[in-house]
This record gives structure tokens, C-alpha cells and sequence, in this order.
């Protein structure tokens, strides 16, 4: 009797733990850790004049405790080969492109889900042009998406505010090149 009680009891308890554990299989993974490239072009009628051509690397990291990511951006902009035959600038001189470089960081963004998938994070950037803070008072929505088979693969920087004048009303585009889920894993 005792042997068949000793049986019923483990057979529940291993039961139970695999229906966990598959449960917790089928539940989708948060990232803790996003990072990629920005490399797009702002609008032709951006500040003072466009398009600029605008590439960097970024990183993002959920703060999944408290529902909130830190955000960060370095990124190299110019005007592009456009904007110098329009205006009739040496193609050949770097210096003619008016090459500027920005730090952009949000901290302790609010994150969202989106109703399609992915997540946005909103708040006020810190921005700096060259090394030096510029644009108070502007607002920054980060937005990550993707599809069925890559779900994180998609990053978009749209801006509001003062910096909007310079980067564009429109999204700034990139690409999510590493997504990490936990702090031991390295995936994608």
C-alpha cells in the first residue's frame, strides 16, 4: 500500500513539474538586452537643410522589474551627395557635408507592448550634438518590431519637440542585430 501511494505521489509530482515547464516553454521571451545599427536619412526639408544621411550603432535594455529600458545612440550624421549637387558643393570635400555626430540616451523610459507585437519606450532624450547637450524639451519614442519568424528585428526613432526640426517628423530606421534574454544567453 505504502509503495502504491510512494508511486501515485511521484507520478502527480512529475506531472505537475512537466506541465510547468511546458508552460513555461510556450510563454514568449522577453529580451532583456536589444542592440543594432541606425541607417537611414532624415527628410529633405530638415534643419537646416537635408536630407542628412544618418548611421550609428544603439542599445536598449529592459528593465523588465519595473517595466522601463534604458536607451542609447551614437550617431554620425551629413548631407548626402543630393543635397551637395543642389547646392552646388564640392562633392569631394567632407567638410562641405556639415558632419556632426550626437550622443541620444533615454533613461528609465516608460515601455509599452504593441498591440502587433514588439514594444515602444517613450520619455525625454538627453541629446548632445559634438559633445554638447542641445535640444531641451524634446520627446523620443522607441519603437521595436519584427515579424513572426524574427520578432525583434526592427528599430524606428521617432522624435517630437525641438528635435524634431533637426532629425524630421518622420522615423528614423535601423536594424536589432543582437537580442539577449537573459544575461547568460547570446541569441540572434
Amino acid at each position: 500500500m505504502k509503495n502504491r501511494t510512494l508511486w501515485w505521489a511521484v507520478s502527480i509530482s512529475l506531472a505537475l513539474a512537466l506541465a510547468v515547464a511546458i508552460g513555461a516553454l510556450a510563454e514568449p521571451r522577453t529580451p532583456v538586452h536589444l542592440s543594432g545599427l541606425i541607417n537611414d536619412y532624415g527628410p529633405q526639408d530638415s534643419n537646416p537643410v537635408g536630407p542628412w544621411e544618418i548611421r550609428g550603432a544603439w542599445e536598449l535594455t529592459l528593465k523588465n522589474e519595473s517595466a522601463k529600458a534604458d536607451f542609447s545612440a551614437e550617431l554620425t550624421m551629413e548631407e548626402g551627395d543630393y543635397w551637395q549637387s543642389q547646392n552646388l558643393g564640392d562633392l569631394n570635400t567632407p567638410g562641405s557635408r556639415s558632419p556632426h555626430t550626437h550622443h541620444i540616451t533615454l533613461v528609465d523610459a516608460v515601455v509599452t507592448q504593441n498591440s502587433a507585437g514588439g514594444f515602444s519606450l517613450t520619455g525625454p532624450p538627453t541629446i548632445t550634438k559634438d559633445g554638447t547637450a542641445v535640444l531641451p524639451s524634446s520627446n523620443l519614442t522607441v519603437t521595436i518590431s519584427g515579424g513572426t519568424t524574427v520578432p525583434f528585428s526592427n528599430i524606428s526613432l521617432t522624435f517630437t519637440g525641438p528635435a524634431m526640426n533637426h532629425f524630421g517628423s518622420q522615423a528614423i530606421h535601423g536594424v536589432v542585430r543582437k537580442v539577449k534574454f537573459s544575461e547568460q544567453d547570446d541569441s540572434h
